[in-house]
């Protein structure tokens, strides 16, 4: 096993795949681990992480850097038992992320430092340097991200589909989900979509959130799709498609709107790329991470429907159809 160091950080918090988040803020616990013999009581091992994570069966049981109290999920016998789990980086690094090296871990849920290089994760995972979250390099399970059925994820470290986590659709998203998931209306995580329509898989764009770490459009919602002379002036193409656009991704992504029209990226039915969309009414939050904006295209009158295909460069395909 190939561990980081743990290393202290400001703040009272516990770092390092080693150090759990029930260790933080003076809680007992968090120490390294085979069994659950190892741990004290009411603590279990974590299966890959190897840590004592503490058990729970509210969320008042937790601190408060990991209020979530869930199943641990996967397969194993502890499978089914409730632990502290963290949700966010911000409550990793006590509020504030800025110029932390703490984060929530996709992987395991818990606090850890970020890793610089694959050293600083278990064996059988590799360090993507942009986030610093340990990945799973594809050992273990047999599921991908969009394989499993109703109310089920696929955990990208174990390759085993496990129950939904519940979150907040009204978020900001993820929310408490992982990379390449959004809350979906009835609040449990979810994945993406894999893009079907013909505009993304003849352009040959394959993304999986268990290798990338681009920007992640998790919807794209038809706002009008009618005649706008005004709009689309030119002869017999005045039909006018406008969509909103819901994204999110590194901070600094959606810095400024020339900078995203610049990276937007607009696919026609034949995978070719098409001109790029005009970007109204953009807004952006969380420190860059987050994105709504609307997009226009014109269309011949003639068009019952219209199909497009969108990616940010680095990120997910995203098929939508205006009718």
């Amino acid at each position: 096993m190939r561990m980081g160091i743990m290393r202290p950080l400001g703040l009272g918090l516990c770092v390092g795949l080693a150090a759990l988040l029930g260790a933080c803020g003076g809680e007992e616990g968090g120490a390294g681990c085979s069994t659950d013999a190892d741990c004290a009581g009411g603590e279990i091992c974590h299966p890959v992480a190897l840590v004592c994570l503490q058990t729970c069966e509210l969320a008042a049981d937790c601190p408060d850097s990991a209020k979530n109290c869930e199943e641990l999920g996967g397969t194993g016998p502890n499978a089914n038992t409730r632990v502290c789990k963290c949700t966010t980086d911000e409550l990793c690094a006590g509020g504030d992320t800025t110029g932390s090296s703490a984060i929530c871990s996709d992987a395991f849920g818990v606090c850890v430092t970020k890793c610089g290089g694959d050293t600083d994760c278990p064996t059988g995972y590799t360090c993507e340097t942009g986030t610093g979250e340990c990945r799973a390099t594809g050992a273990g399970g047999t599921c991908t991200y969009d394989s499993c059925g109703p109310d089920l994820n696929c955990n990208l470290t174990t390759g085993q589909c496990e129950p939904a986590r519940t979150c907040t659709s009204t978020g900001t998203q993820p929310d408490v989900c992982g990379y390449g998931q959004y809350c979906n209306t009835v609040n449990l995580c979810d994945f993406v979509s894999r893009p079907t329509c013909s505009n993304i898989t003849q352009a040959g764009i394959d993304w999986d959130p268990a290798t990338s770490s681009g920007p992640v459009i998790y919807e794209i919602t038809q706002e009008y799709f009618d005649q706008d002379p005004s709009f689309c002036p030119g002869t017999g193409v005045n039909k006018r498609a406008r969509f909103r656009v819901d994204a999110y991704g590194p901070p600094g992504t959606f810095s400024t709107q020339s900078a995203l029209n610049s990276v937007l990226k607009y696919y026609q039915t034949s995978g070719a790329l098409g001109p790029t969309p005009g970007i109204q009414n953009l807004t952006v939050s969380n420190n860059g991470q987050n994105a709504t904006f609307d997009i226009n295209f014109c269309a011949s009158n003639a068009l019952e429907q219209l199909q497009i295909g969108l990616r940010i460069d680095e990120g997910n395909g995203f098929c939508a159809t205006a009718r």
